[in-house]
Order: C-alpha cells, then structure tokens, then sequence
C-alpha cells in the first residue's frame, strides 16, 4: 500500500515539474539565452615562497607554486612544471608589455595565464624570478648577487634551474615529474643545467636557434620587412644596424673591458654569443622528449630561424609545433587562446608518453 502511494506522488510531481517548466519563459531554460550563466572555470590556488642556491647561499629567488583546483588531477603521476625565465628582466610572473616589436594595451602575467591551463588539466607549476630582476624591474623581485652571471653570462643561470629542481624534489619527493619550461634566452640554459637530464619533457618556446647576435639582427631585418607602417619599418631597419655595429665592436674588442653594453657586462655577451653558438651540440646531449612551440606571426621568425628550428626538431623524441594567429609571446593581442593551451598541451601529453 505504502509503495503504490509512493509511486502515485513521484507520478504526480513529475507531471507537475513538467508543466510548470514548460510554462516558463523562454528566458528561463536553457538554450543560447544570455540569462544562463555559463560555466565557471575552477580557480588554482597559489603560494608565494623563496629558495635559495647550494652553492651560492645569499642568493634568495623569490617564487610562486600553482596548484590545480580541488579534485582535478592529471593523466600522470604528480607532474611539476618549472618555469625557467626567458630572454629580459622577468619575474616570476614574466611579465611583458609587448611582443618584441608592438606593445599591448597592458602588460601580461604569461607565466600566470600558462599556470592556468596547466592547473586545469591538473598540473602543478612553479615559477621563480630571474636573479638579474631586481625592484626596479619588477617590485616582487629581490636583489641578488650577480657576480658569476656578469662572468659566466646566462650558463650562470643554469644553477637556478637545479636550485628549483632540487626544491621541487624535496617538496613533492623523488617521484616527482618535472618539466622544464621556458623560452627565447631560457633554452640554452635550460640545456646547461643538470636537472635537464631528471626532466621528463622540455618545452622550448620560440626559442633561439642560431647565434643570438645573428638570430636578433635577422630577426629586426625580417619584422621591418612585415611591418605595415613606413615609420616603423625605417625604425627597425635602423634598429638591426645598431645592433649589428654593436656586436662587431663586442667581436672587434673595440669597448672597454669594464664597459656596460645594452645594460650588461661584455663577459656576459660574449659567454651568451659562444652559448647560443653551442645549441645543437647542447641538443645533440640532450635525450629527453622535446617540444619546441613557435608562433606563425611571429615577427622575429624568417626563414632561416624556423629552418634550423625544424631541423633541431627532427628526432623521434622531439615534436615541432606551429601556431597559427600568435606573435613571438604565443598570444593573439595579448591573451593566450584555448586553442594555443590545447595544442600545446596535447603535445605534452605525447612527450610525457614516450618519457
């Protein structure tokens, strides 16, 4: 008796939940209609810390560890992404206000918009300031000493690398997955440090391919070649001269052994020329799965860069991938599209499947 009474009242709701709901307006059901709120992405949390060098124990690197929402866990075991600062002045945020040619509206948290996507598909990212940012670059970075990175140019930045590393190891355990992230300047050192040979993937982001006092008179020649505006193609024109008679002097031996050159000491460019000279020795070393990203607008990119990219990328363990739409930060006007995350990660995804 009890169950037939029970029946005959879900019959009786359902029947009234029907009508009612289709009694309502149109506004009211889902459909296309603006009054349905769309789906709110889950947020990452993150947490402000520092470490220090082994070996260089007054350098204290400010830093910042992402972490995925509460109950999205990725298709691996515990996965950290490093993100090793690139060419600049950078925080831990890399924070940039241009694309190397155009400015944006605003400056953009790259590494900020990367740590979501990745916390979206459950990956952990860490990210540490550049020693050379100091306050006046940025005011979340700290000053550091930078003796052996005035010597030793970016190789010097290598022991940041393994700083992180070594952090991430002691935080999350031996097990831990790390990948090495970076871009432009970054990939060299990225190729110098010791934990590329514990990484399970490297991702290279418009990376430098060729002699860095080559790739960058090339690529300020190229972009004054796409430019739309005569003012700024006679601007870059006469940007790539500059810089080419500024490395002949720094070959030629024409400035001062103690002089500062585009803000940085002369051991330092020769140590980064002789660096970016080495890159497919470096690569040659180097036998974990690779991926290198580029942008198809990328101003800096000729011909000449993306043929060497794409023999640097020819390997069974090593993925090209093309973007189309994006500049040399990876963005379309200063916002990384879903469609930039997605294909990136889904290479990442592969090159962790063949570590």
């Amino acid at each position: 008796m009890i169950d037939k009474l029970l029946c005959e009242l879900r019959i009786i709701l359902t029947a009234t939940i029907s009508i009612v709901w289709l009694g309502c307006p149109a506004s009211w059901q889902p459909g296309d209609s603006p009054v349905v709120k769309p789906q709110i992405e889950a947020r990452m949390t993150s947490v402000a810390i520092e470490f220090s060098l082994p070996d260089l124990k007054k350098v204290k690197l400010g830093a910042e560890l992402w972490a995925p929402p509460r109950g999205v866990f990725a298709i691996f075991p515990k996965t950290v992404v490093i993100f090793v600062p690139g060419s600049g002045l950078v925080s831990r945020r890399a924070r940039q206000s241009g694309n190397g040619i155009e400015t944006y509206a605003e400056p953009v948290d790259i590494n900020v918009q990367w740590a979501n996507a990745l916390a979206q598909q459950g990956y952990l990212s860490l990210a540490y300031d550049k020693r050379s940012c100091g306050p006046a670059h940025d005011d979340i970075c700290l000053n550091n000493p930078l003796s052996d990175f005035n010597q030793e140019g970016p190789k010097a930045l290598a022991r940041d690398v393994d700083a992180a590393c070594s952090f991430v190891q002691s935080r999350f355990g031996e097990g831990v997955r790390i990948i090495l992230w970076t871009s432009e300047q970054g990939s060299q050192v990225v190729l110098s440090s010791a934990c590329k040979n514990r990484a399970s993937a490297l991702v290279f982001m418009t990376p430098i391919p060729y002699r860095i006092d080559e790739f960058w008179v090339d690529g300020l020649f190229h972009a004054s070649r796409t430019a739309r505006e005569p003012l700024v193609r006679s601007s870059l024109v006469q940007k790539a001269r500059n810089l080419q008679a500024t490395f002949e002097s720094i070959k030629k031996g024409q400035f001062a052994p103690d002089a500062k050159v585009m803000g940085a000491t002369l051991p330092f460019w020769k140590e980064w020329i002789s660096l970016t000279q080495q890159t497919n020795a470096l690569l040659a070393k180097t036998h974990q799965p690779m991926i290198f990203v580029v942008g198809d607008d990328d101003a800096f990119y000729d011909e000449k860069a993306r043929n060497a990219l794409n023999k640097q990328a020819r390997s069974a363990e090593r993925e090209l991938v093309q973007l189309p739409g994006v500049d040399h930060n990876l963005l379309n006007e200063g916002t990384l599209s879903q469609e930039t995350t997605d294909t990136v990660l889904g290479a990442l995804v592969r090159s962790l499947k063949r570590d």
